[in-house]
């Protein structure tokens, strides 16, 4: 639910804007019926509810008081577009001491993502995928494309030297879950 600004404050607003308009901010609204002012009532809720937001924040709505038009009274929704221009508040910043330890972090940190980011290898294929078979079909696929090209035959070398598969593209070794397992042969 939106938040209304307090009645007093409503109050306060309406009896200074009456004190700077006088008879004209007061025609705007009055309605009298029965003796009693319902329009004024009515007009006061509505700027409640129109100036809710504002309901932590006193410097918009003196900023508002204090840039008024000159020419006529303003109504709600005008006065709140005045409170909406008040200059923010500043929120002084943390103080930030650097040391030799922060600083190395942060060396460490922006060399990390350096190398994350920088291309493992510019010959257009992509290492890992060609190292790292998830399965038999993929290791085929490596397999395939190494007779087709050269660029392949390097991953190839490498998942053989390293135990991961045989030079005749049995796999011995697969990878899942960032980590490598071995292959279970069934029994024949």
């Amino acid at each position: 639910m939106k938040p209304q600004l307090r009645n007093e404050w409503v109050e306060r607003i309406f009896a200074r804007l009456i004190g700077i308009y006088g008879a004209q901010f007061k025609a705007k609204f009055s309605q009298v019926e029965n003796g009693v002012d319902v329009g004024m009532l009515i007009a006061k809720e509505a700027w409640a509810n129109e100036l809710g937001g504002f309901h932590d924040s006193p410097e918009a709505i003196a900023y508002a008081l204090d840039h008024l038009p000159t020419d006529h009274a303003p109504n709600a929704l005008a006065f709140r577009d005045l409170c909406r221009k008040a200059p923010r508040k500043e929120v002084a910043a943390l103080p930030y001491k650097s040391d030799a330890e922060s600083e190395a972090k942060a060396k460490r940190a922006i060399a990390d993502a350096a190398k994350a980011l920088k291309p493992k290898d510019m010959d257009g294929i992509d290492r890992h995928w060609g190292t790292h078979p998830r399965s038999e079909a993929q290791l085929k696929f490596i397999f395939q494309a190494a007779a087709r090209d050269a660029r392949f035959a390097s991953c190839v070398s490498w998942m053989v030297e390293k135990g991961i598969c045989t030079a005749d593209g049995h796999l011995l070794k697969f990878y899942r879950d960032q980590q490598w397992h071995n292959v279970t042969r069934r029994a024949a």
